[in-house]
């Protein structure tokens, strides 16, 4: 009910509080049980409380930075109608978003004051949620979460009940609109893949879902995921180059350091002649083996240098079931791409990830979302869940230079926000909603960082860019983290922080023994356009001048050694603070496109332009009538 009041007042019918508006909500309200007189003070109380401030500050006719973005938001997600407009959008229709973004701040604020601030970013599109929380935040019984990760039972001999459990919910977790990537444990993965084929197409999941309708509103997709040392990845090689990969399922490779080795020593071998291959000793094939039972379940539990060690065990006592060279590898992997383009695997690389990740307290992480953009621990007693949001850094951009003060509480605020979704969401399992309130994990990402470079008239791929970019990284970095401190001496630590890195005060620069300082100032780099070393001379120097990212200008400082001692005393409430920007997000906003592109593609679509072309095409096939007759 508030958030029908507080919608209300944003809406021009109602621009000033009125008699009319009580004696609506009077009407609705009499036909259920509740105190009609207590929620109607109620809500008259919060009209009053927030009708200064939204009539003051209220922006009726606002541009969003995408002609497309706009398009897809307000076609897709916006309109409540159900009536899709084909010719395009017309300014007056502009006002009517503003519902969905009431209902989003509503949803994930405690106080008015934050309301007011999270409605301001979501609405001059600053700051955007992940797919699942715009749509469903402020919908009771809706999972607010975008990105689940899951695991298969550990074998294939697992009870059929137990099996059947692990694809229910996978396929539950789907019915909610959200993706799931799922980590294959068994020892037939065919057979599983065919039987999640099969249970996912007995549910009505959210792919046949209608936005507009009662169906479910999201975009489900799902990936399994299958290590490069299970048996079952030669299976796979084998049906890719047969071009008999199930297309209803997508496929993920995991791939350890072991393997990537072998890869470069087979690319390398194929470099030489084979005169070449004599005179310096290279062997004719490079072999990779792997595993099932007891030894894959062993080495799918390590990583690094003891994966290594162990890999190499198995194999002097031959305790591998398949043996398969990599130039096999390689040729089956190039013909399945070439007859099924759309079968290109995801890939991460488990030891990259383990060696550079906060949840190590947990174990050895193997499992990551659809896109890799968030890799989280997960077993089959817990279904990791991530909830993201995205922040326009673009629109920080003023005057010059970069708003670091309101990017500081931009980046605050959508940590609140998120822990709010964490709280509020509803989960499709148990095992779900277990995972997400232990580890409370949460991404921040950044996009449209073209359009900052453009306003500021630097080069995309120049070095001076590529230092911006890293700044702008540990700046929200940072501040996600100081903000995630300062709630776990509230709130307290999530459940199983202890013995994480983030407890130790190490954070994400200290895994490789680098340090963000060398990121921050560029010392003899010569011009990608004018090639002048001196940053006072150089054409693109003085523009990054102008930003306010460069050696002689006076960052905001960023205090990590103070940062670390919170974290050793206070601990985090999220496992996890940023991660890319979801990619559904980025996709439907157009974020990631050159400006000239999405402006010609404004063009082309057009109404005029496409009679033009309707016009031009019926004159052409006019022509070619003419001459066929002749």
């Amino acid at each position: 009910m508030i958030y029908l009041a507080a919608r209300l007042v944003m809406l021009d019918i109602y621009a000033e509080t009125n008699v009319d508006m009580l004696k609506d909500l009077k009407s609705c309200l009499e036909k259920t049980d509740m105190d009609v007189k207590s929620v109607l003070i109620k809500a008259s109380d919060v009209i009053k409380s927030i009708q200064a401030r939204m009539l003051k500050h209220r922006v009726h006719d606002f541009n969003i930075f995408s002609y497309r973005g706009a398009m897809r938001l307000f076609e897709k997600e916006l309109l409540s109608t159900g009536e899709k407009q084909s010719t395009g959008l017309s300014r007056k229709m502009f006002e009517r978003p503003q519902g969905s973004f009431v209902r989003q701040a509503l949803a994930l604020t405690t106080t008015i004051a934050d309301f007011y601030e999270l409605y301001n970013e979501i609405k001059d599109m600053s700051c955007v949620f992940s797919e699942q929380i715009r749509k469903n935040a402020g919908i009771a019984g809706r999972c607010l979460g975008n990105s689940y990760v899951a695991a298969s039972p550990v074998n294939a001999r697992s009870d059929a009940k137990v099996k059947m459990d692990s694809l229910t919910n996978a396929v539950v977790t789907l019915n909610t609109g959200a993706s799931i990537g799922l980590v294959y444990n068994g020892n037939n993965e065919s057979r599983y893949i065919n039987a999640f084929d099969s249970v996912k197409r007995n549910f009505v999941t959210a792919e046949q879902g209608d936005d507009y309708g009662d169906g479910v509103s999201g975009t489900a997709d799902s990936v399994v995921f299958i290590h490069s040392v299970d048996e079952q990845f030669g299976m796979f090689l084998h049906e890719l180059a047969m071009g008999r990969v199930t297309p209803s399922v997508k496929r993920g490779l995991i791939l350890d350091d072991t393997f990537l080795r072998k890869l470069q020593e087979q690319i390398d071998m194929s470099t030489y002649e084979p005169n070449d291959r004599e005179e310096l000793h290279v062997e004719e094939g490079i072999n990779y083996y792997m595993f099932g039972g007891a030894e894959l379940a062993e080495l799918k539990n390590t990583s690094g240098e003891d994966f290594r060690k162990l890999y190499l065990r198995f194999i002097r006592k031959q305790r591998y079931t398949i043996s398969i060279s990599m130039s096999t590898v390689v040729s089956e992997l190039m013909e399945g791409f070439r007859k099924c383009p759309d079968a290109i695997p995801q890939v991460i690389f488990k030891d990259s990830v383990n060696n550079k990740t906060n949840l190590s307290n947990r174990g050895v992480v193997v499992g990551s979302d659809i896109d890799g953009s968030s890799m989280l621990f997960n077993n089959h007693d817990e279904t990791a869940v991530n909830f993201t949001a995205g922040i326009n850094i673009a629109k920080y951009y003023a005057d010059g230079k970069v708003d670091f003060d309101k990017l500081a509480e931009a980046v605050r605020l959508m940590v609140d926000a998120l822990n709010t979704a964490i709280d509020v969401s509803n989960y499709p399992t148990p095992e779900a909603r277990k995972s997400a309130l232990d580890m409370r994990p949460i991404g921040i990402g950044m996009f449209n960082l073209s359009g900052l470079f453009a306003a500021a008239r630097l080069p995309f791929e120049c070095l001076e860019a590529q230092n911006i970019a890293a700044y702008l990284c540990e700046f929200i970095y940072y501040h996600a983290l100081t903000r995630s401190v300062e709630l776990a001496k509230i709130h307290g630590p999530y459940s199983k922080c202890g013995g994480s890195d983030f407890s130790k005060g190490i954070f994400q620069h200290y895994y490789s023994g680098d340090s963000f300082e060398h990121n921050r100032f560029w010392n003899d780099i010569e011009c990608c356009i004018c090639g002048e070393s001196s940053i006072s001379k150089c054409c693109i120097g003085k523009n990054a001048y102008r930003i306010g990212v460069n050696r002689e200008s006076a960052l905001p400082s960023l205090d990590w050694t103070d940062l670390s001692r919170k974290c050793r005393c206070y601990g985090t409430r999220n496992s996890q603070v940023t991660s890319q920007t979801s990619s559904s997000t980025a996709c439907v906003l157009g974020a990631f496109e050159p400006q000239e592109a999405r402006r010609l593609r404004t063009i082309l679509q057009s109404p005029d332009q496409q009679s033009r072309f309707q016009k031009a095409r019926r004159q052409t096939h006019r022509g070619d009538d003419e001459r066929a007759r002749c």
